[in-house]
């Protein structure tokens, strides 16, 4: 399913349009995340915590 977005995606917009849109759509999900869930970003590793 992946490859079919990716070459759908090429396919309209451009391969190098394509790949910005991806990294610049990612970036903006990664910074979302961290405003979102903040105890995220100040975790110092995975799990449940014990405290």
């Amino acid at each position: 399913m992946v490859e079919f977005e990716s070459e759908l995606t090429a396919s309209l917009f451009g391969v190098v349009p394509a790949v910005l849109i991806g990294g610049i759509g990612s970036i903006i999900i990664a910074v979302l995340w961290m405003k979102l869930f903040p105890e995220l970003l100040h975790a110092s590793k995975l799990g449940y915590s014990t405290d």
